[in-house]
């Protein structure tokens, strides 16, 4: 018979699907099938990825020490989304305290100014795979095919979707109805999020006059008459109408930098993070149908380039 080597309340690093290290807590321990399992919540996380370790399957999975000391024991590194306490007054945070707000020692914990250090550890390998020959594509002359084989307004709505089936899944079960509705938020919110930063944050120097001429485009065919292209009301050209999940990625890769520029709760952030994570997987289940590679990209000739060199001027 397993003997148990961790109690409810103990403070420990667990290995999230068995590769990157987050600090946790066991927060029960329960019988499933016949076997005592260990109920494990990772800190700022969403209570939807906690996880059961079985008795007898500790070793090399759950470790009982600090993110410190696991840090300067093993040579792990702290998680992207490690940023302090959550503010769990609510009781509604993904936190790994409880719904009193307290931290273990029985002590309020006190908000600390949100930020995320870190969104590598999000990204899957195909997904950062996408990203690295991005750059080196762009390096070597190539620049992004417009508008894209499946623009992110697309994304967004099939990602909606696809919510909305497990809606119907979970019908009568208010707080997964809920959840849902803060899934849909959070899709729309990243849209808006993407245009807002887009022309400043997300493109390469090669891409401008491309981006340049589909607004002057735009603006064209709505009659509008504009002086330059910062003139452009938001309105009339949505990025995420032509552009696809190229430029999705470098957004969701740039988090850091750009969640500075928001002045978000420890709540809200975490709440906004739990949602990218879940989106992030569904950008990996289907990155073949909205990424093919080599079709994705289209070279750029002298003329434009030379153009390119002289608006940098």
């Amino acid at each position: 018979m397993d003997v148990a080597l961790f109690e409810v309340g103990d403070i420990c690093v667990c290995l999230y699907q068995g590769k990157t290290p987050y600090e946790a807590k066991v927060i029960e321990i329960k019988k499933i099938q016949g076997v005592q399992n260990y109920i494990v919540h990772y800190k700022n996380w969403n209570n939807r990825y906690d996880e059961k370790i079985p008795f007898g399957q500790e070793e090399g999975k759950i470790f009982k020490c600090t993110m410190e000391e696991f840090t300067e024991k093993y040579g792990g590194k702290l998680p992207g989304l490690h940023s302090g306490p959550a503010d769990e007054t609510s009781g509604a945070g993904p936190s790994g305290s409880g719904p009193d707000g307290k931290s273990p020692d029985g002590t309020l914990n006190k908000s600390k100014t949100p930020t995320i250090t870190s969104t590598k550890d999000l990204f899957t390998k195909e997904l950062i795979k996408i990203l690295v020959d991005d750059h080196e594509k762009v390096c070597h002359g190539f620049i992004t095919t417009v508008p894209a084989q499946v623009p992110l307004d697309q994304i967004i709505e099939e990602y909606i979707e696809v919510v909305r089936k497990k809606e119907q899944e979970n019908a009568g079960q208010p707080e997964k109805i809920e959840a849902k509705l803060i899934t849909v938020d959070t899709a729309h919110g990243i849209a808006k999020f993407f245009n807002a930063v887009f022309g400043h944050q997300l493109l390469y120097s090669e891409e401008r006059l491309q981006y340049n001429d589909l607004a002057r485009q735009k603006a064209v065919e709505k009659g509008v008459k504009i002086e330059n292209i910062a003139s452009v009301p938001a309105e009339l050209f949505r990025p995420s109408e032509v552009y696809g999940i190229i430029h999705l990625l470098r957004m969701l890769s740039k988090l850091p930098e750009l969640t500075r520029l928001i002045k978000w709760n420890e709540h809200l952030l975490n709440l906004f993070m739990s949602e990218v994570r879940d989106f992030l997987e569904f950008l990996d289940k289907n990155s073949s149908k909205y990424h093919s590679g080599e079709g994705c990209y289209e070279t750029e000739g002298g003329e434009h380039r030379r153009a390119v060199a002289a608006s940098l001027k």
